[in-house]
């Protein structure tokens, strides 16, 4: 799967007074989305949090299914692993 790389970063858009996700390892940050200004403040900076650890988290469920190969996990812990991987990967 493809997607921006480098470590995504939560930054206030202050002209518009909202919150944007960027990748920060590319120069002057690429922009990777842009959360909903018209929702409570707290909620914005929750799902622009939540945008900015997703590849982090699609990063540890790869590591927990490919740790699953070698050892034994709770098969529900990787039914929800996989369903998550899935839905990261649009299917």
């Amino acid at each position: 799967m493809k997607y921006t790389k480098g470590e995504w970063k939560v930054s206030r858009v202050r002209a518009l007074d909202n919150y944007a996700v960027k990748a920060e390892a590319d120069i002057g940050g690429l922009g990777i989305a842009m959360v909903n200004y018209r929702i409570d403040r707290n909620e914005q900076l929750a799902n622009a949090h939540l945008i900015a650890a997703s590849p982090m988290m699609y990063e540890a469920l790869q590591m927990v299914l490919r740790m699953s190969e070698e050892e034994y996990i709770n098969r529900f812990l990787l039914s929800a692993v996989r369903q998550a991987l899935a839905k990261a990967e649009g299917n």
